[in-house]
């Protein structure tokens, strides 16, 4: 198709798609810029927004942030990516601790969506940041009501009361389940929190012998993204020694870590 057509929208988003996919970041965003320009070309806000979307996203896994974030913003200019732009926006003004910013950012994508738990779990995170503990509470009640599963939700009432109960309870939804906490633990990092990051990784790591290696990998992309590289070259060491039976790194994320 692409040797039809080089500047055809959809097969240079596909084809992007497929790269980005494969983690091949770099070699991903010539074609979502080629679909861009040409959805661009006579006219500034396109019919299309996915090809915009997943350039920010693109360029967020490449380290990009200020250039994805001007991606993201314009991808909402198309109702049908408005809760995704808007979520991505606001993580990466929570990385940047503007917050006001992105409660704004984060509201406007629960408008569209207001079943995106993961928005929701940065609502929480934000109104605590923000110091609105009561909001904080209140939503993360909320939350829970609709999804008893939201292991995020949960972790916030934690660091909102230090209950030990809540604690226990989020162990027990947890079931020491690796994936569970590198996901979670996923979540806080991207949105530039990695204090609380690390912790939710402490909880599965702490007193065990036999580790799954991609927490402590997880834990050294951490440390790096908050410049300690010492500590991340400790982790990543210590990684590298466990052993990698049965460990199937499946996300993106954990490729770049």
């Amino acid at each position: 198709a692409l040797k039809r057509d080089p500047g055809d929208s959809r097969s240079n988003n596909a084809m992007g798609l497929w790269l980005m996919k494969r983690g091949r970041f770099a070699d991903a965003e010539p074609y979502f810029r080629t679909a861009v320009n040409t959805l661009m070309t006579h006219n500034q806000n396109p019919y299309e927004g996915e090809p915009l979307y997943q350039l920010g996203l693109c360029l967020r896994y490449l380290g990009r942030l200020d250039e994805a974030y001007d991606w993201f913003f314009k991808a909402t200019w198309n109702a049908a990516w408005q809760d995704s732009g808007f979520f991505q926006a606001a993580l990466i003004d929570t990385a940047r601790a503007d917050y006001i910013k992105a409660l704004e950012l984060v509201n406007r994508s629960l408008w569209r969506n207001g079943l995106n738990h993961k928005a929701s779990h940065l609502k929480i995170v934000l109104l605590r940041l923000l110091g609105q503990s009561e909001a904080a509470l209140k939503l993360a009640e909320t939350s829970l009501a609709l999804d008893r599963f939201n292991s995020g939700a949960l972790y916030e009432t934690y660091l909102l009361t230090s209950e030990t109960s809540v604690l226990t309870e989020l162990k027990t939804l947890m079931r020491d389940d690796v994936h569970a906490y590198i996901e979670y633990a996923l979540d806080y990092a991207q949105a530039g929190r990695y204090k609380e990051a690390m912790d939710l990784l402490d909880l599965y790591v702490e007193g065990k012998l036999d580790l799954y290696p991609m927490a402590l990998y997880i834990k050294g992309f951490i440390a790096a993204q908050q410049g300690e590289l010492l500590l991340a070259e400790d982790f990543f060491d210590q990684a590298s020694r466990l052993s990698p039976d049965y460990c199937f790194p499946n996300k993106l994320e954990e490729l770049v870590a």
